[in-house]
């Protein structure tokens, strides 16, 4: 599923316009994105976080060169399940 897609989902749950929809979608994206860029954790309770982790520095290989070269420490965004959330899907899953 894609954004619009999923745009078009939401909309129709919510018995809206695709127009809200995509305010609604965009809003809470840039919410997200917000936090996130200012190192806040959202926690969505029944869903999962979302949080900001540093990678550490490590070495890698130049994929031409193949030379070793040093991969600087990085912040990356990352969305971790919620147990229930996990549970419910494992159970969704098994029944397939």
């Amino acid at each position: 599923m894609n954004k619009i897609e999923f745009i078009k989902q939401l909309s129709d749950k919510l018995e809206t316009t695709e127009k809200e929809g995509k305010k609604i979608i965009n809003a809470v994206i840039d919410v997200i994105r917000i936090n996130l860029l200012q190192n806040e954790k959202i926690l969505i309770t029944g869903f999962g976080t979302f949080c900001v982790k540093t990678r550490s520095e490590r070495e890698g290989k130049h994929p031409k060169t193949r030379e070793i070269i040093k991969i600087p420490a990085k912040k990356i965004p990352s969305f971790k399940m919620s147990k229930r959330f996990k549970d419910v899907f494992i159970q969704i899953k098994k029944k397939l």
